[in-house]
């Protein structure tokens, strides 16, 4: 399965203290992450020490290939909605607490 996360659901993961046991997942999972999430992540870190801890982590999985940085245009959610509907005939989910997108991501059946 491809999983597809948000800013705010990898904020979530280090908050919860679960984000570490993503690698367990890999052997079945890919996790891909946008270009722009990444962005929307360096400038929450300025502030944010959760999203300073979420680059670090997401550096140590791009080097051990857990997961894979995807290049996009456009804003954050208008990317993901737009690589939900590139991937949506695979198994693919994106992962969000965000109410809004998940209005939009069931709008085009994803």
């Amino acid at each position: 399965m491809l999983i597809l996360p948000d800013t705010n659901f990898l904020i979530y993961l280090v908050k919860q203290k679960l984000f570490y046991q993503l690698d367990l997942f890999s052997p079945n999972y890919k996790f891909i992450v946008l270009d722009k999430i990444e962005e929307e992540l360096e400038k929450l870190a300025v502030k944010n020490d959760n999203a300073k801890v979420v680059l670090s982590v997401l550096d140590t999985m791009k080097k051990d290939k857990i997961i894979s940085i995807v290049k996009v245009e456009g804003k954050a959610d208008n990317a993901i909605i737009k690589t939900a509907e590139k991937h949506k005939t695979e198994n693919f989910a994106v992962a969000t607490l965000d109410k809004e997108l998940i209005n939009r991501l069931k709008k085009i059946h994803v």
